[in-house]
């Protein structure tokens, strides 16, 4: 096959935006369609090289993975043994056990499906998935399992159906990909099917499915317009862009311009883009790709803190040196056919090779995760921060979406029902114990993103309808004569509309034709107050229990890693929970004026003097980013105490 200096040039644009995307370069907002970039050339270069070899009657699946074995796994194993062992240096044991299950998915290519599962690309904390960029890796792999064999199939007999063929499953992949992203975003992001259509597109330019170029003004129109998409892509684009569907247009069909108008001449771009400088980049673009992700990550893991300008420059520089060194010292000698290289290198032991690599890099992933991320290479106060993630109520799973008795019996001499969301499940702990006390039944009735409202519905992205639910807990505080209902949830959520990182979450609308918080506030504030009513109707007393601070990240995690560098402990400023509750607290006072409600504060437990604290006597005091853990439960205890004062049965 003619080398093209230009495609590796291409490949350099590829990379630079996407390093740039994930240094953080904010001018750069759709510098992720670098990825979509090299899909195209992918595409093209290895249909070319299948299209050229079936030609002359010497396909072979056996030499095609032999060769895809030799330019992909060598760096790949060698990243991910580094990689391995940062993560067994400096993660915590959640976090690594989270490594373990990628590093085995990887190694098998199934990390895009792993990654899908688990979290979202652009949602995901910087720090929390140092393999997170591998998910590309297997979206080609995964379409070079099929692909061969259609080409094989079809190429020796019809071209006419080879080219409806060809033609339809991009089409059909686009369209999934245009439906998914509206429906299911994070599937279309990360799995094949709707990201087959990207490597198509430079399938049906290896295939001449599409007419060349001959005139050389159109050439060199189509090679500007080509690069100006891309361009475009890169600064218009952005993760709050529905991607990979139809926006995935402007870098995959600028690829492919660019790559087609130079296909019978050069032209400008083409020129450009073959450039020394330029073309070396793209040379060692693949371990570019592998390394840069890991060493922001792990930076970013270390300082505990965004990184600076300086620092960001110096990490970029660094990878750059490594890739090269990976590029001349590990991709070089594996990539040269056996007949050039200086030390052979043969069919049967390159398999081999990749099969023991890969065996030994899944059973390395899969003890992280059976030995539960190794706690014993923690000192004794970094552990105890780290199992804060696992200090949950033992009934949380169990007690989700039902109503579920936690202490006492019929016979007791008060019933309080403690309703809804998940926060509900944190407090419990503190609510059994303070049951136990005065000798009272407690009832807890809570269901995942459900706040505790008669009437409430997300007409959002989540769009959540817990009418039946509420309706449950309605007919039970009647048929059990409840004397006290409290109400209790991640209030600043449904009102703000978000999480304390607004991109992190689906926006929430309360207002069917209204969005925004001051809508939502006033919603919230009205559906509270006919909530309170409701209840107080069927003979109960109310209270509104009020948030606890909202973190922001996952406390035992953060924790771990600041007892491990031996510095402070985070805290959450007062005044930063104060400003996130006050619209929520505003409608909360508004509603329990109304229905005569009571209004019981929990979080003066936790703050004081200005801070408000996420772990005491070393314990985190939260299991995850808003969920208090055992021990803060025990802590906010004292607080709730009100609400099991004078609840008599009726």
């Amino acid at each position: 096959m003619h080398y093209r200096a230009d495609i590796d040039g291409l490949r350099a644009v590829a990379v630079a935006s996407v390093v740039l995307y994930h240094a953080e370069f904010h001018w750069l907002p759709g510098g992720f369609t670098g990825v979509d970039v090299f899909f195209v050339i992918s595409g093209y270069l290895i249909t070319r090289l299948i299209a050229e070899d079936v030609a002359k009657d010497r396909f072979a699946l056996a030499q095609f993975y032999e060769r895809r074995a030799r330019r992909i796994l060598p760096a790949l194993f060698v990243m991910l043994a580094a990689a391995s062992l940062a993560a067994w240096q400096w993660l915590a044991p959640a976090d690594l056990m989270r490594f373990g299950e990628s590093l085995a998915a990887t190694t098998v290519f199934g990390s895009n499906i792993y990654f899908w599962r688990e979290t979202g690309y652009f949602q995901a904390p910087a720090d929390a998935a140092p393999l997170l960029h591998t998910w590309s890796l297997a979206v080609e792999e995964q379409f070079y399992l099929l692909f061969p064999l259609v080409l094989m199939w079809l190429l020796p007999r019809s071209r006419r159906w080879l080219a409806i063929a060809v033609w339809s499953a991009l089409a059909v992949s686009l369209a999934a990909a245009e439906w998914g992203v509206r429906t299911f975003p994070t599937a279309a992001f990360y799995l094949g099917p709707t990201r087959a259509w990207e490597l198509l597109c430079g399938a049906v330019l290896a295939l001449r499915l599409v007419p060349p170029v001959h005139s050389p003004v159109l050439r060199e129109s189509l090679g500007v317009i080509g690069i100006a998409s891309i361009a475009a892509g890169f600064l218009v684009l952005s993760g709050d862009s529905a991607f990979p569907g139809v926006n995935a247009l402007l870098p995959c069909v600028g690829a492919a311009l660019v790559i087609h108008s130079a296909g019978q001449a050069p032209t400008a771009v083409s020129r450009l883009l073959s450039l020394r400088a330029v073309v070396f980049v793209g040379l060692i673009s693949y371990s570019l790709y592998l390394w840069h992700w890991v060493f922001f990550v792990f930076a970013r893991h270390l300082v505990l803190r965004e990184l600076a300008l300086v620092e960001t420059i110096g990490l970029v520089i660094a990878s750059v040196v490594v890739s090269v060194l990976s590029w001349r010292f590990v991709e070089q000698p594996w990539r040269r056919p056996a007949c050039e290289a200086a030390v052979p290198v043969y069919r049967r032991p390159v398999l081999v090779a990749a099969l023991a690599g890969s065996v030994v890099l899944a059973v390395g992933g899969g003890l992280l995760v059976a030995t539960e991320g190794l706690p014993g290479r923690l000192p004794p106060d970094a552990l105890a921060y780290a199992q804060g993630e696992r200090s949950i109520w033992p009934r949380r799973e169990e007690c989700d979406g039902k109503l579920c008795v936690v202490a006492g019996d019929g016979a007791a001499r008060s019933s309080v029902l403690v309703w809804g969301d998940s926060h509900v499940a944190s407090l419990a702990p503190a609510i059994v114990e303070l049951a136990q006390a005065s000798e009272s039944r407690a009832v807890v009735a809570f269901k995942r993103s459900c706040a505790p409202l008669v009437g409430y519905r997300d007409y959002g992205v989540g769009q959540m309808d817990c009418s039946e639910f509420a309706d449950a807990v309605l007919e039970f505080v009647a048929r059990e004569r409840v004397s006290r209902v409290v109400l209790h949830a991640r209030w600043a959520w449904y009102v703000e509309g978000n999480r304390i990182e607004e991109d992190w979450a689906p926006h929430i609308q309360l207002a069917p034709d209204e969005p925004g918080p001051s809508a939502n506030a006033r919603e919230f504030s009205r559906l509270l107050a006919n909530t309170a009513a409701r209840l107080q109707a069927l003979g109960a007393e109310v209270d509104i229990v009020t948030s606890v601070p909202e973190v922001g990240f996952s406390a035992p995690e953060v924790l771990t890693r600041h007892a491990l560098a031996g510095v402070a402990l985070p805290f959450i400023e007062q005044d930063v929970f104060e400003r996130r509750q006050a619209r929520s607290h505003a409608a909360i006072e508004a509603a329990a004026r109304q229905s005569s409600a009571r209004v019981v504060h929990v979080y003066p437990s936790l703050c004081q003097q200005g801070r408000c604290a996420i772990a005491q006597d070393a314990r985190s005091l939260y299991h995850d980013d808003d969920h208090l853990s055992l021990e803060g439960a025990r802590v906010v205890r004292q607080a709730l105490g009100p609400v099991f004062e004078g609840a008599a049965l009726r």
